[in-house]
């Protein structure tokens, strides 16, 4: 998944300590890795700029649903149900 945020200064015109101070906390917020209650997703290619005096920052995260098994249906059954596996449901971020 992409993820694309867009931060628009205060003043339009006198935004540069502005956007650096949020261009630097965005960077150290996303890191590597990103915590959703009790799991971490994978950041990736985290990448910001200023165009036109908005700041852009984008970045990957990674993470997955399911478990990789290649066994034959019956003992992949049998590990599930040892080792059940939920599905993520709905991505909450508080600003702090």
């Amino acid at each position: 998944m992409i993820v694309n945020i867009y931060y628009f200064p205060t003043d339009r015109y006198e935004y540069a300590i502005e956007v650096l101070d949020m261009q630097e906390a965005l960077e150290s917020l996303f890191d590597l890795k990103l915590r959703v209650k009790d799991r971490y997703l994978n950041v990736d290619n985290l990448n910001t700029f200023v165009n036109d005096g908005i700041l852009n920052c984008t970045f990957e995260l990674e993470f997955f649903t399911e478990r990789d098994v290649d066994w034959e249906t019956d003992e992949r059954q049998e590990h599930l149900e040892k080792y059940p596996v939920e599905d993520m449901e709905v991505l909450e971020i508080n600003k702090e």
